[in-house]
């Protein structure tokens, strides 16, 4: 019978039931029911054939690895039927076979909630969280395939990808070498065994388990894979780019081996060579979005934003929603400077798809562009939530604590992170950051160990790191080892010699602090960074025809030195040319536009130069750079204050700059004028006792201690400190209302 037919019969009970009761329908119009149910019955039927046919050609499509075919197939299926459980779980899988991970996972994730008992589906979601490094996760995959289905070498090898303690190495080792011994896939259990003999740092038996699996089966790809991956550690460039070509020959042109070859040598700086494997798979299989997403990486890297968009754009045509190619859109933007754009962009992937990991963080990194921290912080922490082990997210975060003055905050995250992955060395860098910041320096020295475990000996931030923890314990002798052992390992490098010459001058050592400048010097010539140490170093003599000689020195072995531009405007300032000092301030501006440092040295020329609407523009450009420069904050209240601007303004950033440096007797200064110009002379005098008790030497500062003495009534205590500004300096701004109140007591 069919779905017509037992709706009719259904009918005719319900009429002959209850019959008396019901009335005819007018001649003419008792047909329309019944039409109108055959049309909807006709529809249902029409769309449940289309999505069967759909699912029926995406199911040979997939059969056959068709999977970009399929997918096309199962995407019809879900847009007649978006809860259709088969169409979720091969969409998820045939992404994951084509490499496209991030348009697997959703789908996956799905699949997963609707049958939590899909091994294959399981399996795969343990692989992502590998990658990902939720490593908690993914050993809750690998239990469950291997209870499942223990002869699984897809769970095998989740369980050996999981296994990071020196027990759980050795377990899985001898469970994958029993099997390998007995279930026929010898040559992809070989690899798995290979890759924990690395874990064990048993390079000769990794190589032989590779070898293994290459003999097993000689036109397996990523037996060839694992080979050339281990010849790349070993620093053997030319079998590993053999045994690369190797995968790469053996696999078809849509295929990830294709896309390591270009890997391998975008890692050596051999862009043209990746470029030419990269465009000749998109030929060939213009659909492939991983290599158009190659292309468009190496393309930003370069600054060749059209040929990132060109490529991009590859993808979102074929798919709008994919989240990738979303993201490199948002990072192109970002780099263009195109925020707004960027953080559009970053929405609408997050609209497809809200649980997304990556996509919460580009909006971090956007709103920290935008100068939007507290956003920023929110993004950083959704990410972390929806993916706990994700390292880029809370290594971001961190920083953010540890430079805005909370490492207490960066100290437990970063101890959560490092008890997901442990092997992170930058977690245990900014953890040794953190603890420096709140005043451990001891700790600080137990994190920078950990760190230099896990560093190559020619790494020479270790070596510095211990010194500036040794330093800041006072241990002055062990610091100055730990610096000169950095500087042995990298002679050209600016911050351990830094340290040693701030040293030297603490000691009341200034020929010292000369003779280790110039003995580094004579040992790394060509170094623009050392050059500009030494500049430093005369200026602080007061020699400045040779802090003159050195800066221009650092700029001609680095004409592109920003920092060396800035050192010569900063020299050219203190000697009184102006002129001369906004020239270099410009061209270090060209070379980094995005340096809150060089603007705020540019705004501070502009200021005595007397353009107070530069100077006001470029405190503010500062300030968006870096909302916690505690000195762009002061100087732009300072502007407002004095040079007609908006009050409110000029005491909120007045305010911002002292809860940035709360120490800083020119912050202290500045809000205590603003308070006195708004008639808060207690306060106000608070603040300026406490700046004038730090700059006792600074006209200005007792002028505005003496000026609300004398609005408080204290005439004695106004007297002495108006005195001492005019003698300190009898030309300040201000001083002729010194002298009239002066006349006054």
């Amino acid at each position: 019978m069919t779905q017509g037919d037992s709706q009719r019969g259904r009918k005719r009970r319900a009429i002959l039931d209850g019959g008396k009761a019901m009335t005819r329908a007018p001649r003419g119009r008792r047909g329309f029911p019944i039409v109108a149910g055959l049309l909807v019955a006709a529809f249902a039927c029409s769309v449940q054939a289309k999505t069967a046919r759909h699912l029926e050609r995406g199911d040979g499509y997939f059969d056959q690895k068709k999977y970009r075919e399929a997918i096309l197939e199962y995407r019809s299926v879900l847009d007649k039927d978006p809860k259709n459980t088969r169409a979720v779980q091969r969409l998820g899988i045939a992404h994951y076979e084509l490499g496209e991970l991030g348009q697997s996972y959703g789908y996956l994730r799905r699949a997963s909630e609707t049958d939590p008992n899909d091994v294959e589906v399981r399996w795969r979601l343990g692989a992502l969280a590998v990658l990902s490094r939720q490593m908690e996760e993914a050993r809750r995959h690998a239990t469950f395939v291997l209870q499942k289905a223990p002869d699984s070498v897809e769970g095998l090898a989740l369980m050996a990808d999981t296994a990071e303690t020196r027990e759980e190495v050795e377990v899985a080792v001898r469970r994958i070498s029993e099997a390998r011994e007995r279930l026929p896939e010898r040559e992809r259990l070989g690899r798995v065994l290979g890759l924990l003999y690395l874990k064990k740092g048993d390079l000769p038996k990794a190589e032989e388990a590779f070898r293994d699996a290459v003999k097993s089966a000689p036109q397996s790809v990523d037996a060839h894979s694992a080979l050339a991956t281990l010849y790349s550690a070993r620093g053997q460039a030319v079998e590993a780019e053999k045994e690369f070509r190797a995968a790469a020959d053996a696999a078809p042109p849509a295929s990830p081996a294709r896309l390591r070859l270009a890997d391998f040598y975008l890692a050596r700086g051999r862009r043209d060579d990746a470029k030419k494997v990269l465009t000749t798979i998109t030929a060939q299989s213009p659909d492939y979005a991983p290599a158009w997403l190659r292309l468009a990486d190496t393309a930003l890297a370069e600054q060749k934003y059209d040929e990132a968009e060109k490529a991009v754009q590859a993808v979102l045509q074929k798919n709008p929603r994919h989240q990738e190619a979303l993201l490199l859109a948002a990072q192109s933007r970002l780099q263009q400077g195109k925020t707004d754009e960027a953080l559009q962009q970053i929405q609408t992937a997050l609209k497809y798809d809200p649980k997304f990991p990556p996509a919460h963080y580009q909006l971090a990194l956007a709103h920290l562009q935008a100068g939007n921290e507290q956003q920023a912080r929110a993004a950083l922490k959704q990410a972390i939530t929806l993916a706990p082990g994700y390292a880029e997210a809370a290594l971001r975060l961190a920083e953010l604590d540890v430079q805005g003055g909370g490492p207490d905050a960066a100290i437990d995250d970063l101890d959560k992170l490092l008890k997901e992955r442990p092997g992170i060395p930058r977690a245990y860098e900014l953890l040794g950051a953190a603890y420096l910041k709140k005043g451990d320096p001891a700790r600080a020295l137990e994190a920078y160990g950990k760190f230099q475990q896990l560093m190559p000996p020619t790494d020479p931030r270790a070596a510095y790191y211990a010194g500036l923890a040794l330093r800041a314990q006072g241990r002055r002798a062990e610091a100055r080892k730990a610096f000169e052992s950095a500087m042995a390992v990298a002679p050209g490098s600016a911050e351990p010699l830094t340290q040693l010459v701030e040293m030297a001058f603490e000691d009341h050592q200034p020929d010292l602090a000369l003779a280790i400048a110039r003995k580094q010097a004579q040992a790394s010539p060509r170094s623009a960074a050392v050059q500009a140490v030494l500049g430093r170093v005369f200026q602080r003599r007061g020699e400045l025809s040779d802090a003159e000689a050195a800066h221009h020195r650092a700029v001609e072995l680095d004409p592109r030195l920003a920092s060396g531009h800035l050192e010569m405007s900063r020299l050219y300032a203190a000697t009184g040319r102006l002129d001369q000092a906004l020239a270099e301030t410009e061209k270090a501006l060209q070379i980094d536009p995005k340096s809150a440092e060089t603007w705020l040295v540019y705004g501070q020329l502009q200021q005595q130069k007397g353009d107070m609407g530069k100077a006001q523009d470029a405190f503010k450009k500062a300030l968006d750079l870096d909302p916690r420069s505690a000195p762009a904050a002061n100087n732009l209240a300072w502007v407002y204050s004095e040079h007609g601007g908006n009050a409110d303004e000029a005491l909120r950033f007045a305010q911002l700059a002292k809860q940035l440096a709360p120490d800083d007797p020119h912050v202290s200064d500045t809000l205590g004028w603003l308070l006195y110009k708004r008639a808060i002379y207690q306060q106000a005098l608070n603040l300026l006792k406490e700046s004038a008790a730090k700059l006792p030497d600074n006209a200005q500062t007792h002028y505005h201690l003496g000026m609300t003495y004398y609005k408080l009534g204290d005439k004695p205590a106004a007297r002495q400190a108006l005195s001492r500004a005019l003698q300190l300096n009898g030309g300040f701004e201000g001083s002729d209302e010194a002298r009239r109140v002066l006349g006054e007591l």
